[in-house]
């Protein structure tokens, strides 16, 4: 009997997870932390972690909860009090009527809701219509499920706009899922309702389902407005939506979010619960009905902070000349670094190691992002950003003058 360890032989690993490739922005905040240990003095803009604090009134319910006793299992779709609040939200916000019993379920964080949601309408082979750029994450769950991605290339001559001619060309006879992040991760658009709308056609005249990410709902800039494509007519019935509390409320270590969807995807997804998380934490749910019952107001004085953080990297690339397309939304800018004689992963590796300022490569999110960046303006204070553009100003100034 061969009793030698085969621990590190690929084969023990299943193929679909084989498969997967790593997380550049991990890759890139592993290193960074290791300089950091070496006593560089670093500046993470890499990961889209809010700066802030969770607002004290929504800690404060979690505390209230624990004192309570409410340390226990959460029902399976999450606690009732919440799903009421979430569905008078979605009334009141997105302009979606759900039912809190049947078609509202809490999860741990805006990605287990779009990971389930693609294992329970996804078989092996389908086709999965994703835009490239994307938010990295989508796309592995798609190849983690055997689906097919089929990629809708936006781009910032266009100002990362969504060409329904083209996502029409895309769709097929295997196509069942078009997945859709607005305001957009890493591009900073927010999609119109014209956008919207040609997204919504295609997808009912083509019998398909569409899955959205809308973490970033409260961050539409300059008087644009978030609209839930599920609030159209005929929608409701084929769109499975997601939100999170991560960044509205600086909530990303609670991993809470939820997502609204017909009542028969809601019930398969919770078979799925069942076997993952049994349902999310619930203390901190209590936490998260305060949070909900806000509204926007619980979420305006930090996304007013973000927006100027986000006037101030605008300003600032403008006068770096590093092509940015409007940041309309979120706390990402996708500058443009290629014409510097180098593609997003080198430029994010020199900074970091030369000049101690961590930015995600554009190659993250699709073959459309190769020779961009994305800085997390919303990641730091604003004094630290000031000091991270002064760092990035020097490197680019370096690089110019042939350094």
């Amino acid at each position: 009997m061969n009793t030698a360890s085969h621990s590190d032989e690929p084969t023990l690993i299943s193929r679909r997870v084989r498969a997967l490739p790593g997380s550049v922005v991990r890759g890139i905040f592993d290193r960074a932390s290791a300089l950091e240990r070496e006593g560089k003095s670093i500046i993470h803009l890499e990961i889209g972690r809010p700066w802030h604090d969770t607002p004290a009134f929504i800690k404060e319910a979690a505390k209230a909860a624990l004192d309570k006793g409410f340390v226990h299992y959460s029902p399976t779709h999450g606690i009732g009090d919440l799903r009421s609040e979430i569905a008078n939200k979605l009334r009141r916000e997105n302009g979606i009527e759900a039912d809190p019993e049947s078609e509202i379920l809490v999860t741990c964080g805006n990605k287990q809701a779009t990971f389930l949601a693609l294992n329970a309408l996804v078989n092996p082979g389908d086709e999965v219509i994703i835009t490239d750029p994307h938010y990295g994450p989508h796309l592995k769950e798609a190849l983690y499920v055997g689906a097919s991605p089929k990629l809708l290339p936006l781009s910032r001559e266009n100002g990362w706009r969504l060409d329904g001619d083209l996502l029409k060309s895309l769709v097929g006879p295997k196509t069942r899922v078009i997945v859709i992040n607005t305001p957009h991760n890493p591009t900073g658009r927010v999609f119109t309702e014209a956008e919207l709308r040609q997204v919504a056609e295609i997808a009912y005249e083509n019998d398909l389902v569409v899955i959205t990410d809308e973490t970033y709902e409260y961050f539409a800039y300059d008087g644009r407005d978030h609209i839930s494509i599920a609030s159209f007519d005929g929608m409701k019935e084929r769109t499975v939506s997601t939100f999170a509390f991560t960044k509205s409320y600086a909530m990303d270590g609670w991993r809470l979010g939820y997502m609204v969807a017909p009542k028969a995807v809601i019930a398969a997804v919770a078979k799925l619960v069942q076997l993952d998380t049994a349902g999310p934490n619930t203390f901190a749910q209590y936490g998260a009905i305060e949070a909900v019952r806000s509204g926007r107001d619980g979420a305006r004085s930090m996304v007013l902070e973000d927006l100027r953080a986000r006037d101030m990297a605008l300003e600032r690339l403008s006068e770096l000349a590093l092509p940015c397309a409007g940041i309309e939304g979120t706390i990402y800018a996708f500058p443009e670094v290629g014409h510097l004689g180098m593609d997003g992963e080198q430029f994010a590796q020199r900074l970091l190691e030369e000049r101690g300022v961590a930015l995600t490569p554009g190659s993250a999110f699709g073959k459309q992002g190769n020779s961009h960046v994305r800085i997390a303006f919303g990641a730091v204070s604003p004094q630290n950003l000031g000091v991270a553009l002064d760092r990035l100003a020097q490197f680019v100034s370096e690089i110019r003058s042939g350094g």
